[in-house]
């Protein structure tokens, strides 16, 4: 008697096929999740090998963005936050948080504008009225003002989980107020 059923070349075929179906669907799964996250800019060859590239900083902030967030290495909707939750999306303070990136990243802090500026193109951020940064009033127990910076477009780009917003921020609607979002 056989320790193992004897299995035909028929049932053979049906099994393989039935494994390299599910495999497909596991691999179109796994690049479906691959490309919310890949680059929003392709690189070439080469320019993958000049990490100095200016027309890449806007690009290597996004990424460090999205992996600071991720493990929290950058802390958001905290008193001295880089970022925040408003209305249902992410809010990066600026020049903070440009700063922190050339700090930690280029170790120069002198290149947060040119780092800002390559930021913007990548257009994921909410532009309002030809206007790039949008304002939010901070009413908490121990400090009122104003924080300026840019609002993101889709804050699943970020991070699939999004925390709630933070509660003494409110976005600025005044309409005609320049830098200020009407949103």
């Amino acid at each position: 008697m056989a320790l193992f059923p004897e299995v035909n070349r028929e049932d053979k075929q049906d099994v393989t096929k039935e494994r390299s179906s599910s495999e497909s669907e596991t691999q179109l799964q796994e690049a479906s999740e691959s490309a919310k996250t890949a680059p929003l800019i392709q690189k070439s060859s080469e320019d993958a090998n000049n990490s100095n590239d200016p027309a890449d900083l806007g690009e290597r902030f996004w990424q460090w963005l999205k992996m600071g967030l991720a493990d929290h290495s950058i802390v958001i909707n905290d008193t001295k936050a880089p970022v925040h939750t408003v209305n249902g999306t992410y809010f990066l303070v600026s020049p903070g948080i440009f700063k922190r990136f050339c700090n930690s990243v280029l170790n120069d802090k002198n290149q947060w504008q040119a780092v800002q500026k390559r930021f913007q193109k990548l257009g994921v951020h909410v532009r309002t009225k030809g206007q790039n940064i949008h304002k939010v009033s901070v009413e908490g127990k121990n400090k009122t003002g104003n924080l300026m910076g840019y609002l993101i477009k889709d804050p699943v780009l970020v991070s699939q989980k999004i925390p709630p917003d933070n509660w003494v921020l409110t976005l600025v609607t005044t309409k005609g107020e320049k830098g200020v979002s009407d949103e």
